[in-house]
């Protein structure tokens, strides 16, 4: 997955997270999210990241495994994340149908949602279709932008 992100100059802003669920909604593994959110942030802004709060449970997450998904707010750019295959445990997951998903907090409770499937296991999946779903306004919505995503099938233990 890349987009664009661009960091706004505004409070209750630039959080995001990228995860992977399966086909039933199950949380498979957090790929990124923001460190003011993972480490607390959501306690004091509620609307800080909601949906990614509600399936990772972070209050319930080690510390290493917080470490392990967590930076600063990245710098204005293109980001890139590369799932690997793994859950959480490391283990690899069973071939299937999973979905990505992208959320930022744009502006207080302005908040957008990205998601896309793909066949794991799969052929190659060039441009993976993706919906995009806006909560309470568009206030900052250049922040992510030119959401791409993309599976390249990996015979190796498939």
């Amino acid at each position: 997955m890349s987009f664009d992100f661009k960091r706004q100059g505004t409070i209750a802003s630039n959080q995001y997270a990228v995860w992977i669920e399966d086909d039933k909604g199950k949380l498979i593994k957090t790929l990124y999210v923001t460190r003011y959110t993972a480490k607390g942030g959501y306690l004091y802004r509620k609307e800080c990241l909601p949906t990614w709060v509600e399936k990772a449970k972070p209050s319930s997450l080690p510390s290493t495994v917080i470490d392990a998904i967590t930076s600063a707010t990245p710098s204005s750019g293109t980001q890139r994340y590369l799932w690997d295959g793994r859950d959480e445990g490391g283990n690899y997951v069973e071939p299937g149908r999973y979905r990505f998903y992208i959320e930022a907090t744009l502006y207080w409770t302005n908040r957008v949602l990205y998601s896309g499937a793909f066949l794991y296991g799969g052929e190659n999946q060039e441009n993976i279709p993706i919906t995009v779903k806006y909560f309470d306004g568009q206030s900052n919505k250049d922040m992510i932008q030119n959401v791409k995503a993309k599976y390249i099938s990996s015979k190796r233990r498939l």
